[in-house]
């Protein structure tokens, strides 16, 4: 079963809500009239949103230098960017 949530405002992407399985859970599908759609699960959510965060106030991440990025907040959480070579060297 899905759920037709509202639009994001200010622009033509529509949003779905749907269970994807066990494995995935509750997933959120983002559509724009002619393009395709991309689906992600609540944890992926998350973390698309402080990339979008990051986009939108000019922080953006260039890719390969994601190891001298700072640290962010995002709803009192606090994000980095902590490669996994980095987390296994601990």
């Amino acid at each position: 079963m899905s759920t037709e949530l509202r639009d994001v405002p200010g622009t033509m992407i529509t949003q779905t809500r749907f269970f994807s399985g066990a494995e995935r859970g509750t997933c959120l599908m983002l559509t724009h009239p002619g393009f395709k759609y991309i689906s992600v699960t609540r944890e992926q959510a998350i973390k698309l949103a402080v990339e979008l965060v990051l986009f939108a106030e000019g922080f953006e991440v260039v890719a390969g230098m994601e190891d001298v990025s700072p640290h962010y907040f995002l709803r009192g959480q606090l994000y980095t960017n902590v490669t996994e070579k980095e987390k296994s060297d601990e």
